[in-house]
């Protein structure tokens, strides 16, 4: 029992042995579609916060700089910026003299152009270069479709200078799609040709110590063969290029248009460059993944087709995330082995999830993946794919989002989550409490069993306490069942008995017999019962009084009941009899020359049962002086009866004495008064019992 609960508990309890803990450090509204960048600039400490938008002017942008919340300086020029995209602006020291340069593209009326800016001693934004790049082509409805930006940075010729590498890429404008080096050193721009599909570089490296660039290209069936331009742009292509943008091998075909794919690097260990591409065609009515390896010469290694037990509707594309494929589907995140030819069907993340980057936010190798949900809940996963945290973020579930990791510098481990009108920033530390989850799980369970023993233990505390109070009610039930069939009672009644044979009147002696088993079968029937309905105590109270009726010839009683009252309740076995019997002991019994009278009426209250005993003997202050010939057991039995009775059911019936007086007030016998309240009663079954009112006189019926 202990450990499903545990299990709730633990699922219920918030989220506090994560393995990081991420909190809310910056909030900050942003400029209309501003884009937000943090960087130390000058390798002080201190990260500086630059802020790229368009201004209000039309065909002019503005770059401002801020440190520690005050603006340092700020630039407008003509031009704007080139479409969003994660390295709109970078950061580079080119000639590592300890000042980190500004690097952004920007479109001039029909002019592509490299900035390149800089803080000088005063802290102010010096232009140190505007470079221009190519001229570029409108798109239908006269606008400007292009994405262009800076790759990276490498000295690939090793004179001491980083190169600039960046590229252009038509969209509906199509041309110019050409990537372009910017040598620092020589101050010369480089650019190559035309490329028919839409270009980009993705790395650059030595083949037998000569600098060589990888470039791939992406369809996009816009441009036809007839045009002169490298490539086609109904393949997927890839080309190594030399440092004047030549092909020097090339097209590698990957991939065709309308099909998912991609191209992914990775230098470790050894040089290997990984495509895919999934086709919307079924073998044998299965889809199929390419995979495929090549080395740094665009030499395949290796080919493998991995069976994708997926429609291709729903399938979104394949990324290598830490060296990784993973496939994305409508369904959720999948790891593919390629040479197992197989996909693992464990997801690694849910269909209500969907990736969206991964990037090095703690200072670990590996990149953290960043998952976003419908609820606005970004989900950070670990290397391994296993949670590391979840936190809510008001503006995560925005097509327009971007989150990038802002540099270590006097914070560490600090991300920023922003889109075109705020910016948040979220510290990532290691909780302190996530080594202390499984003693506390422990502790859990440990208490819950520690709980739950001592739920154990009262729970039979109580029922040994109601154990021994149904055994101490039966006992004095039992006291009184001895009293009423005491042996000076069945003495008399044996020697009317006898009377009556001697006389010879059968009738009445068959009578007393009947009469006396029935009282001794049902005393004996319900001696292990605390309680009995009302109906039941009633007819063993009518037996009694035909009993004693033979005993005592000038005896008679009536027993009336309301027509509202319900017979089938149940009341204390033996608690109106016990008072029966005393008006007859203490009453009825010593009465001289006079006819003795038991009435017993039996009346519904709002708050119960009303039942009323009453005689016509020598009342109570005369019996006293026959007290002596009485074992006193009565009330005493009555007073105990009631209180264990109140200790089992949680209520109390209450019961009280009336001196009973004629006109020349003497006493004419006593009345007794028992109040059974509405919670003591219990339904003996759904049959309610309706009787007219009816005067008992008849021993045997009622």
């Amino acid at each position: 029992m202990a450990i499903p609960l545990a299990v709730i508990i633990i699922l219920l309890t918030p989220p506090l042995f994560q393995q990081y803990e991420v909190n809310l450090t910056e909030h900050d509204n942003l400029k209309p579609n501003a884009y937000v960048h943090y960087f130390d600039i000058n390798n002080d400490g201190v990260v500086e916060r630059i802020s790229e938008f368009d201004t209000k002017l039309v065909g002019s942008a503005a770059l401002y700089i801020e440190r520690e919340g005050s603006l340092i300086d700020q630039y407008n020029f003509n031009g704007v910026f080139f479409k969003r995209n994660d390295f709109s602006v970078e950061f580079d020291d080119y000639d590592s003299n300890g000042i980190h340069e500004i690097y952004f593209v920007t479109r001039r009326a029909d002019s592509a152009f490299l900035n390149i800016f800089s803080l000088n001693e005063n802290d102010k934004v010096t232009i140190k270069k505007e470079i221009f790049l190519d001229k570029l082509s409108k798109a239908q409805r006269d606008i400007y479709d292009f994405k262009g930006g800076i790759r990276h940075f490498k000295d690939l010729n090793q004179d001491g200078y980083k190169e600039i590498f960046l590229f252009i890429q038509g969209y509906y404008s199509k041309l110019p799609r050409k990537v372009f080096i910017y040598d620092h050193g020589n101050d010369q721009l480089k650019k190559s040709r035309n490329f028919a599909g839409k270009v980009n570089i993705k790395d650059s490296y030595h083949i037998d110590n000569k600098p060589r660039i990888l470039v791939k290209t992406k369809s996009s069936a816009n441009i036809p063969d007839t045009v002169k331009a490298i490539g086609s742009d109904y393949k997927e292509q890839l080309f190594i290029l030399d440092t004047s943008l030549k092909v020097v091998k090339g097209p590698v075909n990957f991939g065709e248009y309308h099909s998912k794919k991609g191209v992914f690097t990775f230098d470790e260990p050894g040089y290997k460059i990984k495509t895919h591409c999934i086709k919307d065609e079924k073998i044998n009515d299965t889809l199929y993944a390419d995979i495929r390896e090549y080395d740094k010469h665009l030499t395949l290694m290796e080919k493998n087709n991995v069976p994708l037990p997926f429609n291709y509707d729903n399938i979104n594309d394949i990324r290598w995330i830490n060296k990784q494929p993973i496939l994305r589907t409508h369904k959720g995140g999948y790891k593919i082995l390629p040479e197992k030819k197989v996909i693992n069907e464990k997801h690694v993340y849910k269909s209500s999830e969907h990736f969206k980057t991964h990037i090095n936010i703690d200072e670990h190798p590996e990149d953290e993946i960043i998952l976003i949900n419908q609820n606005n809940k970004v989900i950070i996963l670990g290397n391994d794919f296993k949670k590391n945290t979840s936190f809510d973020c008001p503006i995560a579930n925005n097509e327009e989002v971007t989150i990038s990791k802002i540099p270590a510098a006097k914070h560490q481990n600090r991300f920023m989550i922003q889109n075109k009108e705020k910016s948040l920033i979220y510290s990532y530390e290691t909780n302190p409490y996530y080594q202390w989850q499984y003693p506390f799980y422990a502790g859990i369970y440990l208490l819950l069993v520690g709980f739950l023993h001592l739920i154990v233990r009262f729970t039979r505390s109580s029922l040994n306490k109601k154990y021994q109070t149904e055994h101490e009610i039966r006992r004095l039930q039992i006291l009184s069942t001895r009293s009423q069939t005491s042996p000076h009672f069945t003495y008399n009644l044996l020697n009317s008995l006898s009377s009556a044979i001697i006389r010879e009147d059968r009738t009445k002696a068959q009578k007393m017999i009947s009469k006396l088993a029935t009282l001794m079968r049902r005393s004996l029937d319900s001696s292990e019962a605390v309680e009995r309905t009302l109906e039941e105590e009633l007819d063993f109270i009518n037996i009694y009084l035909g009993l004693e009726t033979e005993r005592f010839s000038n005896l008679d009683f009536a027993i009336n009941i309301d027509k509202n009252v319900n017979m089938n309740i149940t009341v204390p076995k033996m608690l109106i009899h016990i008072f029966v019997e005393n008006a007859i002991k203490h009453g009825i019994k010593h009465l001289q020359n006079s006819e003795g009278f038991v009435g017993i009426n039996v009346t519904t209250e709002n708050d119960g049962i009303l039942v009323s005993v009453m005689d016509n003997g020598i009342g109570r202050r005369a019996a006293k002086k026959y007290s002596k010939d009485s074992s006193g057991q009565g009330l005493p039995i009555v007073n105990k009866l009631t209180t264990l009775y109140e200790e089992l059911n949680n209520c109390k019936i209450d019961y009280r004495f009336f001196d009973l007086y004629n006109d020349n007030q003497q006493p004419a016998g006593t009345k007794v008064l028992i109040h059974i309240p509405q919670k003591a009663q219990k339904i003996w079954n759904t049959t309610t019992q309706q009787s007219s009112s009816t005067t008992k006189r008849e021993p045997g019926t009622f």
